[in-house]
């Protein structure tokens, strides 16, 4: 202990000063994104068949519960998803004549049965097939056209109880009207040499007879098309639009009984709003930085205002905007991504659901947290860092995306689904999360990644649901960092320590709340692990390492500023293989434990604190030979738990510290984990984990 730098001398003072000015960057950033879901985000993953490219929700077996189809794969095969109450989780895989690129329901005839129109591009067709309740399709009739249909809407145009087909697309000649008579489907061309890439039909004079609004590629125009009581449609009027329209969906948007047009652009998603007489003059740009997506718009968080939902294609992956107000918007969030996703839809007998179709054989359905005890919860990534922590007695689960430089925060509600969603944009990455405070008024975090010289404090208010990020500098290499609260640390004041390590040497760095250097104390030489963890006393445990001997060792603040050390276990080093040194936050109040696992060749340990546990005479065997060791503590049984995962299963044992036996509680077989968590919550224990493969968590509730 004699090392130790006073800072507090002398011209030392300003020098160090003025070297803090240089060293240290202070940072505060807004939040980039936090949107209510009100518990929408669980995931359920249906097994399908691969390179299917569209799906479509059809009752095609006629009892009344939505089903699944999906279409469009290379081997121009159809798989149907027949629904029940606990799902869409059977498959039958049909093969059909044709590549389908669009189904849509249609006539269904006294004694013919219920029937439904497809068109196929590659094929340059449509045609009309039914289904029988087990799933065999029959293909009715099929009309051949000279060009390539690829968009398709149906409406009664003339106003008699029997559906029509509207037909075009961006390589189709004109449009095309398709008729049905019994079995057999009859075209009528309504324009030639121009390209409409979309078609609606919807009543806008209210006079029963439904309006074809199409989008005129040649001339960037949206076009209407009166509905001269089912006698014709004449060229009425347009549009012009200033940018290409990529996509349109005609309803009544803002749910003030008129028709609304609502269109992506590529960069935007804009409102072209009716009236009384549907004159269309009314325009808004709703979302202004969402780059060549597909959307559909729905009340995700039921809050009765419409949201939206964008699936981008090409990073394969799905985006949320939240109604803000009436005419606003939150930025576009990630919420879930998978490998190759081609098509989503609305359910619409389900208010809060969607369901996306992949090309590896999975249909992903993103709904609202019921309350069951295990569901999944969409992610941006499958995240190697994450966590959960408990706040004014509410539950957030928070991760690290890399790939997209963020760090996500979740509220979870009751039943476990994303209540909130905070975002808060990073400039560089970081291995470890450590939670530093957890209050009913803020959830700190300390952030870094172990080879670098400085980290991150991310910290969450929980009175105003803001986050704010603090960057601070140190001198050497960083193993550990803390967050110190004059409240619990004998009267000193708020401060940050980092725990360094430079050739052996540790040392604890201090800074206060505005990064102005405390003093920096030399700890110990040989050192090769260590960690900080703050409580009644600053408290620095870590190994060293000299010659054949190993050393665990408890260092401690005697305030101001000396540290004392005593040594808690000491062994060869032939025989011990050091791993997890580690803190964790075991409940919802200020205890913090330290833990630490050895592994040796004839023994294993748990280090809790000051206390050394042999392992072997908790398990009753030499040597224990789990993967990822983590212990868990639940309050409301004083009970501690050690997890452990080998071959792909998950244990956890129950464990009597006292009486050094252990018991097999829990257990989870075929779990192809990434990483785990466990926290204690609501007298319950919550399970967390990644898997390898999948861009979402699975929770699950331990009673």
């Amino acid at each position: 202990m004699n090392k130790r730098l006073n800072e507090g001398k002398g011209g030392l003072k300003l020098v160090t000063f003025l070297i803090n000015i240089l060293l240290f960057f202070f940072l505060l950033s807004p939040t980039t994104a936090q949107i209510n879901l009100n518990g929408f985000g669980a995931v359920n993953k249906i097994p399908s068949f691969k390179n299917k490219q569209k799906i479509a929700a059809i009752d095609y077996n006629q009892d009344s519960i939505t089903d699944l189809i999906t279409f469009g794969s290379k081997n121009e095969r159809i798989t149907l998803h027949p629904g029940s109450k606990n799902g869409y989780d059977n498959s039958i895989d049909k093969f059909f004549f044709y590549l389908i690129s669009d189904l849509k329901k249609f006539n269904n005839f006294d004694g013919l049965g219920q029937h439904h129109i497809f068109i196929s591009r590659k094929e340059k067709l449509a045609g009309l097939i039914s289904f029988t309740p087990k799933g065999t399709i029959n293909l009715l009739n099929k009309i051949e056209f000279e060009s390539y249909p690829s968009v398709m809407c149906t409406g009664d145009i003339n106003n008699d109880g029997i559906l029509e087909a509207i037909i075009g697309g961006t390589n189709f000649n004109g449009i095309s009207i398709l008729t049905q008579k019994r079995f057999k489907l009859f075209e009528e061309r309504l324009l030639t040499n121009r390209i409409f890439s979309t078609v609606n039909l919807i009543d806008l004079d209210y006079d029963g007879y439904p309006e074809l609004i199409a989008f005129d590629e040649l001339e960037n125009s949206i076009i209407i098309f009166a509905n001269d009581e089912g006698n014709g449609f004449r060229d009425e009027r347009k549009i012009k639009l200033n940018d290409k329209l990529l996509n349109q969906i005609i309803s009544d948007f803002n749910n003030d009984g008129f028709i609304d047009i609502i269109y992506s652009t590529g960069s935007s998603i804009n409102a072209i709003y009716g009236d009384s007489v549907s004159s269309f003059e009314n325009t808004q740009t709703l979302i202004d930085d969402v780059e060549n997506s597909d959307f559909i718009f729905k009340d995700i968080n039921n809050d009765d205002k419409n949201d939206f939902l964008f699936l981008d294609k090409n990073n394969s992956q799905l985006l949320v905007s939240t109604a803000l107000t009436d005419n606003e918007y939150s930025k576009p969030i990630l919420l879930f991504k998978s490998g190759a996703i081609n098509d989503f839809i609305p359910l619409t007998n389900n208010k809060e659901s969607i369901c996306l179709v992949d090309s590896d054989g999975y249909i992903y359905q993103i709904y609202t947290a019921d309350k069951k005890n295990n569901l999944n919860i969409a992610a941006s990534c499958s995240p190697d860092i994450f966590g959960l922590v408990n706040a004014g007695k509410k539950m957030y689960l928070y991760y690290f995306d890399e790939k997209n430089s963020a760090f996500i925060l979740f509220l979870l509600n009751n039943q476990f689904g994303i209540a909130k969603y905070y975002k808060q944009n990073i400039t560089t990455g970081f291995s470890k999360i450590k939670i530093a405070e957890q209050t009913e008024e803020n959830i700190r975090f300390i952030c870094f990644n172990g080879t670098g010289k400085h980290f991150d404090e991310i910290l969450f208010n929980t009175q105003d649901q803001s986050l704010s990020t603090k960057r601070i500098f140190t001198k050497q290499k960083i193993i550990d960092a803390d967050y110190f609260s004059s409240s619990i640390t004998n009267g000193l004041p708020n401060r940050f320590a980092a725990l360094t390590l430079s050739e052996g040497e540790l040392r604890v760095e201090s800074y206060n709340t505005n990064t102005q250097s405390l003093y920096t104390e030399y700890i110990d030489s040989n050192v090769v692990a260590g960690l900080i963890i703050a409580g009644n006393t600053d408290t620095t445990f870590y190994w060293t390492q000299k010659d054949s001997t190993i050393k665990f060792i408890r260092s401690f603040l005697q305030p101001p500023s000396s540290f004392i050390s005593d040594t808690i276990f000491e062994t060869d080093t032939s025989k011990v293989n050091l791993s997890n040194l580690n803190s964790e936050w075991m409940n919802d109040s200020e205890k913090v434990q330290m833990h630490s696992f050895m592994n040796s060749n004839e023994n294993s340990f748990i280090l809790l604190n000051s206390k050394v546990i042999l392992l072997s005479d908790l398990f009753l065997s030499s040597k224990i030979e789990i993967n990822n060791l983590k212990l868990s503590y639940r309050a409301d049984k004083n009970q501690y738990s050690l997890w452990g995962y080998q071959n792909n299963s998950l244990s956890q044992y129950q464990v009597d510290l006292e009486n050094k036996k252990v018991k097999l509680i829990y257990y989870i077989d075929y779990l192809n984990c990434k990483d785990y968590f466990a926290a204690d919550f609501n007298k319950s224990q919550i399970l967390i984990y990644t898997n390898t493969s999948e861009n979402y968590f699975s929770l699950q509730k331990i009673e």
